[in-house]
This record gives structure tokens, C-alpha cells and sequence, in this order.
């Protein structure tokens, strides 16, 4: 037939004005294209007329021209021919509206049309894709086989991927994929897999229940579907609800299995799965260590290609976040290799084994073993590689690696010049993260004497103070960490006031949470033993934030307080302004109920108070303050003692019945007994200040007072004689007091200090016997 020439008389009819002639005509062709060289038709200028009929024919012309051009697409330059006539309208037109088997011929044309790299833009500009996206959904099984197809091969296009997931796509090929009675048909899991490259496909291919059917296919499918799976898989884990789901389906052990038995590709798909299941749960961690992850994935860090043990080495950073599992990481002997990977390995590398040393040091066994396995220097060389890496994560690791380190006991890590050089650097110029991981670093490594000196040296403070004013809360709070470490020595101090910090210190004692608040105001306390530096705390109006953290604080916030306000006391300005803040209730407060330190500085600050004889009377009308400053004389220590009795010293010169009503003469007496020279003294002068009162006489007296004081005169120094002297000639003027004088000796004694004393007790002595010998 062909030698004799049918192709063009039929080609000829096509052209034709009878319709039943070009419906067999169409279907003549089919039969031949079936039969011969598909070529033939085309060099014979057969596709236009075809392509023509299948716009413009009858339903039965448009049908049999859609079987011949499926038949002919099979050949690539057909297909060719077939786009370049305008085929890919009418073939999508055909999808819409043709018969069941018409429609399946269509689709087989646009599939092979779609192998094009042209055509997988045109075919979609068509409208191809959600008539196809319909067939997988509802139609036959012939037809839903080369959907998929045709899908497959416009899915690896980013915008068409779009409108596969805009058509509705996802759910129909997820069923497609499960319900498959071809296993060797792979197309909707291609579709999936490409669409699964889109972030935000992923949660809604989790949404559409993708996940199980997945899982199945790398259980028990074809090795091709294993893999295609598992590449799914490893794009659908970057998904935090697809990390669960993969869980939830008992993925976890399938992937060890592929881990221990597998190489190539497959491997680290599953490597890389399994570190992002390890991040997304402790569940995970736990099921990862309990299906033995741990030793598998170091020996992969050991052993792997660099791509494999990158995967690995962050699976096991990831694992390390387990507190049980930051032994069992160690054990399997993975320090040393990720100190040497930190030294020598990969940029990602790096970053992900400082990363996974970082989180082993949370356990203090750990510390010690990376420590001896000498992962202070690359760190540090890491951390110093912040101020030239294009690669930032790198030196953030390496700075949380040695800032674990030196949590809870940073003797152990001690930073060279260079590497604190590169925190501060990175507290000055870093990203916010950098700062706020160079912060926490440099806070926690301040605790080491040696580096106290290294933050000082590289010009740390003034960038602190500047992240101090300008940081966020968190950086802040680090900074105030920080500055508080350094305070201990009095440079430092100086340089942090110069560096224009107390305003910053104010406003956190103001307005910061409890950490910086405390932190803030030992701080605070420290600058406050300069005296140029209470100036400008005052004049920054430091005091009433510090009052109202003494009285509404918890107990770091108020012994922090309490000190700097002790500190600032001792300034009369100080002064002033802590009373008008209403501080001494609060001071008295602190008298009664807390701890011995706090009592003594409370005690300390009241006395520097009563100083000021304005101030007596409204310490004393704070209340409770005598019976308190009693309780004290009987149980505390020497030093808290002495300030109480200098407190009482100041208070009794005008207050000495409220003294003596809380019961305060008996323990001052036995103070004169068993106290301190020093205390000693204060007691002395009190009952000396006292005695002007006649009740107050009386009550001396009765208690025992006349011998102490004799004793005084007989056995102390010469402060105590002369006191002790003075206290007795204002007894004496009670008639009852001067025979108890007389008979316990005292004649003798006054008499003894004229003959030997200094002017002040011959003085004093000469009174007492005047006194003694006045008529009553």
C-alpha cells in the first residue's frame, strides 16, 4: 500500500470537505502508523492535517486523530512535529472532553510530548496539568498510569510543581502510589518525590498522609522504590510533623538496618533522616539509642565519605541533647573523633562537631575527656575564624562548645588572648546570635582568674558596657554576669564606671529580671566602695531602685541591694536619699529574720544612718529596731555585735528609756563581761549615755553594771577606764549606787586612777568621787 502510494491520497482526504472520508481516513493512518515506519507519515506531511482534525473535527475525527498521533508520538521527531503544529492545545482540550479511550490516547501523546525540555513549559501554559491531576484522581486505570507519567515528567519544574499542588495534586497521587497494582510504575512517587523538594509541600503532603505509605514502600517495596522512598523521606524530615510521623510508623529501626547494611546513596539518606528525627524529639533520641544508633553512626564518622559523616556527625550532636545519651555517645568513643574533625575536617563538618561537643559538655565527665583530647586550641581556633568566616555557624559552635566547657567549674578552660580577642570581637561586630552565644561564653568563662585578665587585656569592658545599654535582655543579662566577675578586682571597677556603666546598672536594677537585677546591684555594690562612683550612682538616682530591690526582691536581689546600699551609706548625700527612699523599715527588717551576713550588713548600714542625729529619731520610730539590735547582742557575731552596739551608741545619746524598756541593759552588761575591746567599748559608752536617765540608773545597777564597770577601771585599757569611770560618776548619783560603788571598792579604784591616769580618767575619776561624796 505504501509503494503504491496511499499515504498522500489519505493525507489528501484529510484535507477534504467529507466528513465520514476524514473520520476513516484519521483512522486509516492509525492502522499504518501501527504498521510501518512512523516516519513515513510525517515526511509525508501528515502531522498538520492531523493535528488540524484533532482541533477542528468531529468527535469521531478528533478521536481516531488522537489515536494516530499517540501511535506516532512513540518516534521523538514526531513528537517534535506534533508541538510545532500546535498539537498541545487540542491534545489538553481532549483530555477535558473525549471518550475514556480517547482520553488515555491524549494523555500518551502529552506524556511523550512532555519528555521535551520545551514542552514542559508549553504543555502546562495549556492547561495540561489539572485535567491530568483529574485523571489520576478519578480515572481508569490506563489513564491514572500515564497521568502519573506525563506528571513525572513536568514535576521536576518548579512553577509546575505549583500547579500540581494548586490542581490538588498531592492527595490522588498519594493514592496512586499506594494503590498501584503496577509496582513497577513508579510516577507517583517521582511526582512526590519532586513536590517534596518545595518546603512547603511537605506538611501537606504529611497533611494528605503520605508518610505510612512511604514507609511501607522502603519495608517491603522494589529496590527502585526503596530508594525512591527514601529520598522522599529524607526531603519530607526537614518537616517537624513529618519527623513524627516517620516515628510513629516504626521508621526508626528500618533506617538503622539501612545504616548498617547499606552503602552509597541509600546510607546516607538514612543518615541524613535519622539527624532530623534525632533533632526533632527526645522520643526519637531515645528510640535512635535504643535501636543502637550510637555505635553505627561513630563508626560512620570514622569511616564515611565526608557527605556521610557530616550526617553522622550531626545525628550524634543531635542524640548528645539526651542526657543519658551524652555518656553512651562518649563511650562509643566519639570525643577524640570529633575533636579532630573540629581540627581538620570540612567546613560543615567543623560546625557540626563543635556543635556535638558543645552538647556532650553539659555532662562533667564529658568536660574532662574533651578536654585531655586537647579540643581547647582547634576551638579556639574556630571561635577566632568568626572575624573572617564567610561561614558564621562555624565560630557560633565553637563559641557554645567553650562556653559549656566552662560551665560550673571554668578552671578547667582558659582562653588565649587570641581567642578572647574573637568573643569580644564577636560581641562588638557578630550577628545577634553570634552576640548572644560570645555573651553567654564570655560570661561563663569570666569565672577564671585568668581570664578575668584576658577579657580585661583584649578591651572587653568598654564593648560589654555597650552591649549592656544597647543588647537585648538576654545579652544583657550575660554582660551583667560578666561585669559582675570582673568586679572583684578594683581596676576593673574603675574602668566599668569609666566606661559610663551605672546608668545601664540602674535601669536593670529598675526594670531587669531577677538575674540581671541581682547581678546588677552587686555590681552596683562593688563600684559603691568608690567614692567617686557613689556621686554617680547617686546622681543617677540609684537609690530608690536599690530600696525597692531590698524590699521586694528574692534573697540574692536583697543581700546584693543591701550591700550596695551599706557601700553608699557611708556618703552623706547617700544618706539622705536612702531615708527619704523609706529604707529603714526595710533595714530593720532585715534585722529579725534573715541570715547572719544580711543582719550585719542591715546592722552596718543603720549605723552609718544613725550617724546623722536627724536620723535617730525616725530609726527609732521604725519599730521593733531596740528588741531586734537585743537578740543580736545575744547571738550573733562579734562584728554584727559591734555594729549593734554602735548603733545603740548613736540612738542612746537621746532614746535611752526605749533602749532600756526593750531590755537592752543586761545584755550591754554582760557584753562588758565576755565582749570584744571594741564591744566592749560601745557597751561602756551606752551605759554611759544611759546613766543621765535616773530609772535608767536604777536599772544599770540591778544588773549587774557597778562591777563590770569597776572591773573596767581595774582591768581594761585605757579607753575602757576612762568610760567606765565616767559611767560611774553618773550612777553615782543615785544614794543606792554610791554604797554599792563604795562597798565594791570603788573608792580605791577612782582613787588609784588620779594617781595613775591619763587626764581623761583622772578627770572622770575625780567626778565619780564628787559625785560619791555629794550629799544627797
Amino acid at each position: 500500500m505504501i509503494a503504491g502510494g496511499v499515504i498522500p491520497p489519505l493525507l489528501g482526504v484529510l484535507r477534504g470537505d467529507n466528513d465520514t472520508v476524514k473520520t476513516n481516513a484519521a483512522l486509516a493512518l492509525a492502522d499504518l502508523a501501527a504498521s510501518t515506519d512512523k516516519s513515513v507519515i510525517r515526511t509525508a506531511g501528515g502531522i498538520p492535517p492531523l493535528v488540524s482534525l484533532l482541533r477542528d473535527g468531529n468527535a469521531g475525527q478528533k478521536g481516531n486523530a488522537t489515536i494516530a498521533l499517540a501511535i506516532l508520538s512513540t518516534d521523538h521527531d514526531n513528537s517534535v512535529a506534533i508541538a510545532d503544529a500546535g498539537g498541545i492545545p487540542p491534545l489538553v482540550a481532549m483530555l477535558r472532553g473525549g471518550t475514556d479511550a480517547h482520553k488515555e490516547k491524549a494523555v500518551i501523546v502529552l506524556l511523550n510530548l512532555s519528555v521535551f525540555l520545551k514542552n514542559k513549559q508549553a504543555v502546562p501554559e495549556a492547561g495540561a496539568i489539572p485535567p491530568l491531576v483529574d485523571l489520576v484522581r478519578d480515572g481508569n486505570d490506563g489513564q491514572k498510569k500515564y497521568a502519573a507519567m506525563a506528571l513525572a515528567n513536568l514535576s521536576m519544574n518548579d512553577a509546575n510543581k505549583a500547579m500540581i499542588v494548586s490542581a490538588g495534586g498531592i492527595p490522588p497521587l498519594i493514592t496512586l502510589m499506594q494503590n498501584s497494582n503496577d509496582p513497577k510504575n513508579q510516577s507517583a512517587l517521582i511526582v512526590l518525590s519532586d513536590l517534596a523538594k518545595i518546603t512547603a509541600n511537605r506538611q501537606l503532603i504529611y497533611a494528605a498522609g503520605g508518610i505510612p505509605p512511604l514507609v511501607e514502600l522502603l519495608r517491603s517495596g522494589l529496590p527502585v522504590q526503596q530508594e525512591g522512598s527514601l529520598a522522599t523521606l529524607a526531603d519530607l524530615s526537614t518537616n517537624s510533623d513529618c519527623c513524627q510521623a516517620i516515628a510513629a510508623t516504626g521508621a526508626i529501626s528500618l533506617l538503622m538496618e539501612l545504616v548498617r547494611g547499606v552503602s552509597g546513596p541509600q546510607k546516607n539518606r538514612a543518615v541524613f533522616v535519622l539527624s532530623y528525627l534525632s533533632l526533632s524529639s527526645e522520643t526519637n533520641r531515645v528510640a535512635i539509642t535504643d535501636a543502637g544508633g550510637i555505635p553505627p553512626l561513630v563508626a560512620m564518622m570514622r569511616e564515611g565519605t565526608d557527605a556521610i559523616k557530616e550526617k553522622a556527625i550531626l545525628a550524634l550532636a543531635n542524640l548528645s541533647l539526651a542526657p543519658k545519651n551524652k555518656p553512651a555517645v562518649a563511650e562509643a568513643g566519639a570525643i577524640p573523633l570529633l575533636v579532630d574533625l573540629v581540627r581538620g575536617g570540612t567546613v560543615v563538618q567543623k560546625e557540626y562537631a563543635a556543635l556535638a561537643l558543645a552538647n556532650l559538655a553539659f555532662d562533667d565527665t564529658n568536660k574532662v575527656t574533651i578536654i585531655r583530647a586537647n579540643a581547647i586550641p582547634p576551638l579556639q581556633a574556630l571561635a577566632r575564624g568568626a572575624l573572617t568566616s564567610t561561614i558564621p555557624n562555624n565560630s557560633n559552635k565553637a563559641v557554645k562548645a567553650l562556653s559549656n566547657l566552662a560551665n560550673d567549674d571554668a578552671q578547667r578552660v582558659t582562653l588565649n588572648s587570641d581567642a578572647m580577642f574573637s568573643l569580644v570581637a564577636l560581641v562588638q561586630n557578630g550577628t545577634k546570635r553570634q552576640k548572644t552565644a560570645a555573651t553567654r561564653a564570655v560570661s561563663r568563662l569570666s569565672s577564671n582568674n585568668e581570664n578575668k585578665i584576658t577579657i580585661v587585656d583584649v578591651g572587653g569592658i568598654p564593648v560589654l558596657v555597650e552591649l549592656l545599654r544597647n543588647g537585648n535582655s538576654t545579652q544583657k543579662q550575660h554582660v551583667v554576669t560578666t561585669l559582675f566577675n570582673l568586679c572583684v578586682n578594683s581596676n576593673n571597677r574603675v574602668e566599668i564606671a569609666e566606661a559610663d556603666a551605672i546608668p545601664c546598672l540602674v535601669d536593670l536594677v529598675r526594670g531587669g529580671n531577677s538575674i540581671q537585677k541581682e547581678k546588677a546591684a552587686g555590681v552596683l555594690a562593688s563600684l559603691a566602695t568608690n567614692t567617686k562612683h557613689q556621686a554617680n550612682i547617686i546622681a543617677t538616682k540609684g537609690i530608690y531602685p536599690l530600696v525597692q530591690l531590698l524590699r521586694h526582691g528574692a534573697t540574692g536581689e536583697r543581700v546584693n541591694a543591701l550591700s550596695a546600699l551599706w557601700a553608699l551609706s557611708v556618703n552623706d548625700s547617700a544618706k539622705a536619699a536612702i531615708v527619704a527612699a523609706e529604707c529603714i523599715p526595710a533595714l530593720v527588717k532585715h534585722l529579725h529574720d534573715f541570715g547572719e551576713y544580711l543582719k550585719e550588713v542591715a546592722s552596718g548600714t543603720l549605723w552609718n544612718l544613725s550617724m546623722v542625729v536627724e536620723n535617730r529619731a525616725t530609726i527609732v520610730a521604725a519599730g521593733g529596731i531596740i528588741s531586734a539590735l537585743v537578740v543580736m547582742m545575744h547571738n550573733s557575731t562579734d562584728s554584727v555585735k559591734q555594729d549593734v552596739t554602735k548603733i545603740l551608741v548613736n540612738l542612746s545619746s537621746s532614746h535611752q528609756c526605749v533602749i532600756a524598756r526593750s531590755g537592752a541593759i543586761l545584755p550591754l552588761v554582760t557584753l562588758i563581761w565576755d565582749g570584744s575591746v571594741s564591744t566592749k567599748l560601745n557597751a561602756v559608752v551606752v551605759l554611759s549615755h544611759m546613766s543621765v536617765n535616773s530609772s535608767c540608773r536604777v536599772a544599770i545597777a540591778a544588773a549587774g553594771g557597778i562591777s563590770a564597770l569597776l572591773m573596767l577601771i581595774n582591768d581594761g585599757n585605757d579607753d575602757l577606764k576612762e568610760f567606765a569611770a565616767l559611767a560611774l560618776a553618773k550612777l553615782a548619783m543615785e544614794a543606792e549606787n554610791k554604797v554599792t560603788i563604795t562597798a565594791a571598792g570603788g573608792i580605791q579604784a577612782f582613787v588609784r586612777l588620779m594617781q595613775e591616769g591619763n587626764d581623761a580618767q583622772k578627770q572622770n575619776a575625780a567626778l565619780a568621787l564628787s559625785t560619791i561624796y555629794l550629799k544627797s
